[in-house]
Protein backbone atom coordinates (compact mmCIF):
# COMPACT_ATOMS: atom_id res chain seq x y z
CA UNK A 1 0.00 0.00 0.00
CA UNK A 2 1.39 3.43 -0.51
CA UNK A 3 1.10 6.24 2.00
CA UNK A 4 -1.53 8.05 0.80
CA UNK A 5 -3.72 5.01 0.56
CA UNK A 6 -2.89 3.97 3.63
CA UNK A 7 -3.71 7.25 5.35
CA UNK A 8 -7.01 7.52 3.72
CA UNK A 9 -8.06 3.57 4.42
CA UNK A 10 -6.63 3.76 8.35
CA UNK A 11 -8.24 7.20 8.94
CA UNK A 12 -11.62 5.50 7.35
CA UNK A 13 -11.44 2.52 10.33
CA UNK A 14 -10.64 4.79 13.03
CA UNK A 15 -13.41 7.29 12.09
CA UNK A 16 -15.79 4.35 11.84
CA UNK A 17 -14.34 2.92 15.35
CA UNK A 18 -14.73 6.45 16.99
CA UNK A 19 -17.99 7.15 15.84
CA UNK A 20 -19.73 3.83 16.81
CA UNK A 21 -18.00 4.26 20.38
CA UNK A 22 -19.55 8.10 20.57
CA UNK A 23 -23.19 6.42 19.64
CA UNK A 24 -23.11 3.39 21.44
CA UNK A 25 -20.46 3.65 24.37
CA UNK A 26 -17.09 2.17 24.74
CA UNK A 27 -19.14 -0.60 26.75
CA UNK A 28 -21.04 -2.00 23.89
CA UNK A 29 -18.45 -1.64 20.60
CA UNK A 30 -15.72 -3.42 20.12
CA UNK A 31 -13.68 -2.02 17.32
CA UNK A 32 -12.04 -4.96 14.76
CA UNK A 33 -9.58 -4.64 12.20
CA UNK A 34 -10.01 -7.07 9.49
CA UNK A 35 -6.73 -9.08 9.23
CA UNK A 36 -5.19 -12.36 6.88
CA UNK A 37 -5.06 -15.30 9.01
CA UNK A 38 -1.77 -16.38 6.40
CA UNK A 39 -0.25 -13.06 7.13
CA UNK A 40 1.07 -12.08 10.36
CA UNK A 41 3.85 -9.20 8.44
CA UNK A 42 0.48 -7.94 6.80
CA UNK A 43 -0.85 -7.80 9.84
CA UNK A 44 1.59 -5.95 12.09
CA UNK A 45 1.88 -3.49 9.40
CA UNK A 46 -1.73 -3.18 9.85
CA UNK A 47 -1.87 -2.07 13.78
CA UNK A 48 1.04 -0.50 13.34
CA UNK A 49 -0.24 1.91 10.95
CA UNK A 50 -2.47 2.59 13.85
CA UNK A 51 0.38 3.90 16.07
CA UNK A 52 1.09 6.65 13.28
CA UNK A 53 -0.46 10.26 14.48
CA UNK A 54 -0.08 10.95 10.63
CA UNK A 55 -1.96 8.23 9.61
CA UNK A 56 -3.98 7.60 12.34
CA UNK A 57 -4.42 11.89 13.69
CA UNK A 58 -7.59 10.65 15.31
CA UNK A 59 -5.51 8.19 17.64
CA UNK A 60 -8.02 5.39 17.97
CA UNK A 61 -6.96 1.97 18.60
CA UNK A 62 -9.07 -1.38 17.22
CA UNK A 63 -9.69 -3.57 19.86
CA UNK A 64 -9.14 -6.75 18.15
CA UNK A 65 -7.26 -8.42 15.16
CA UNK A 66 -9.71 -10.55 13.19
CA UNK A 67 -8.47 -13.02 11.42
CA UNK A 68 -9.98 -16.30 9.43
CA UNK A 69 -8.01 -19.71 10.10
CA UNK A 70 -9.05 -21.98 7.65
CA UNK A 71 -6.93 -25.45 6.61
CA UNK A 72 -7.50 -27.16 3.14
CA UNK A 73 -5.88 -26.15 0.22
CA UNK A 74 -7.13 -25.21 -3.51
CA UNK A 75 -6.84 -27.95 -6.06
CA UNK A 76 -6.16 -27.35 -9.58
CA UNK A 77 -5.80 -29.76 -12.71
CA UNK A 78 -1.87 -29.13 -12.89
CA UNK A 79 -1.14 -30.15 -9.29
CA UNK A 80 -3.76 -32.75 -8.34
CA UNK A 81 -4.81 -35.85 -10.31
CA UNK A 82 -8.57 -35.69 -9.51
CA UNK A 83 -9.07 -39.35 -10.29
CA UNK A 84 -6.98 -41.01 -7.79
CA UNK A 85 -7.75 -38.94 -5.13
CA UNK A 86 -10.39 -40.51 -2.41
CA UNK A 87 -12.66 -39.46 0.19
CA UNK A 88 -9.63 -40.32 2.89
CA UNK A 89 -7.18 -38.67 0.29
CA UNK A 90 -8.81 -35.30 0.91
CA UNK A 91 -9.46 -35.79 4.31
CA UNK A 92 -5.52 -36.49 4.83
CA UNK A 93 -4.66 -33.39 2.63
CA UNK A 94 -6.33 -31.22 4.99
CA UNK A 95 -5.08 -32.77 8.04
CA UNK A 96 -2.05 -32.41 7.11
CA UNK A 97 -2.18 -28.48 6.76
CA UNK A 98 -4.27 -27.78 10.22
CA UNK A 99 -1.06 -27.22 12.03
CA UNK A 100 0.68 -24.53 9.35
CA UNK A 101 -2.69 -22.91 8.16
CA UNK A 102 -4.31 -23.14 11.96
CA UNK A 103 -1.82 -23.37 14.43
CA UNK A 104 1.71 -21.95 13.16
CA UNK A 105 -0.38 -18.82 11.76
CA UNK A 106 -2.49 -18.73 14.76
CA UNK A 107 0.64 -18.49 16.76
CA UNK A 108 2.13 -15.69 14.66
CA UNK A 109 -0.85 -13.50 14.70
CA UNK A 110 -1.17 -13.93 18.52
CA UNK A 111 2.21 -13.05 19.03
CA UNK A 112 1.27 -10.03 16.73
CA UNK A 113 -1.85 -9.19 18.59
CA UNK A 114 -0.23 -9.39 21.77
CA UNK A 115 2.37 -6.40 20.79
CA UNK A 116 0.08 -4.42 19.89
CA UNK A 117 -2.33 -4.90 22.93
CA UNK A 118 -5.35 -6.39 21.34
CA UNK A 119 -7.31 -9.73 21.69
CA UNK A 120 -6.58 -11.91 18.46
CA UNK A 121 -10.43 -13.44 17.45
CA UNK A 122 -12.00 -15.11 14.09
CA UNK A 123 -14.45 -13.61 12.03
CA UNK A 124 -14.65 -17.45 10.47
CA UNK A 125 -13.01 -20.49 10.03
CA UNK A 126 -13.39 -24.12 8.63
CA UNK A 127 -12.57 -26.29 6.15
CA UNK A 128 -10.87 -24.88 2.98
CA UNK A 129 -11.32 -27.51 -0.16
CA UNK A 130 -11.90 -25.73 -3.52
CA UNK A 131 -11.23 -26.52 -6.69
CA UNK A 132 -10.53 -24.44 -9.82
CA UNK A 133 -9.42 -24.20 -12.87
CA UNK A 134 -12.02 -26.76 -14.39
CA UNK A 135 -11.41 -28.93 -11.98
CA UNK A 136 -14.80 -27.57 -10.29
CA UNK A 137 -16.37 -29.17 -13.40
CA UNK A 138 -15.54 -32.62 -12.49
CA UNK A 139 -18.47 -34.10 -10.91
CA UNK A 140 -17.10 -37.40 -9.71
CA UNK A 141 -13.84 -35.34 -8.20
CA UNK A 142 -16.56 -32.37 -6.60
CA UNK A 143 -18.56 -35.22 -5.44
CA UNK A 144 -15.67 -37.02 -3.21
CA UNK A 145 -15.03 -33.43 -1.88
CA UNK A 146 -18.79 -33.10 -0.97
CA UNK A 147 -18.62 -37.09 0.69
CA UNK A 148 -15.54 -35.31 2.73
CA UNK A 149 -17.38 -32.74 4.15
CA UNK A 150 -20.44 -34.79 5.15
CA UNK A 151 -18.11 -37.51 6.41
CA UNK A 152 -17.75 -37.80 10.68
CA UNK A 153 -14.07 -37.29 10.37
CA UNK A 154 -14.54 -34.06 9.06
CA UNK A 155 -16.10 -33.22 12.30
CA UNK A 156 -12.66 -34.62 13.80
CA UNK A 157 -10.46 -31.44 11.81
CA UNK A 158 -12.57 -28.80 12.94
CA UNK A 159 -12.45 -30.29 16.79
CA UNK A 160 -8.52 -30.45 15.49
CA UNK A 161 -8.22 -26.96 14.16
CA UNK A 162 -9.91 -25.47 16.70
CA UNK A 163 -7.84 -27.03 19.24
CA UNK A 164 -5.14 -25.70 17.49
CA UNK A 165 -6.33 -22.12 17.94
CA UNK A 166 -4.40 -21.00 20.84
Amino acid sequence: LDAGHRRLEDNRAARAHATFRRVLGTRRVVAVIAGQSASSTLNEQLLSLYEESTINPLGGQPDALAVAPYFGRVYTPSDVDAASMSVDDLLDDAEALIETSVGADTRANRRVADKHGVDLIAYEAGQHLLAIGGLENDAAFVQRMIAANRHARMGQLYRKAHASWV
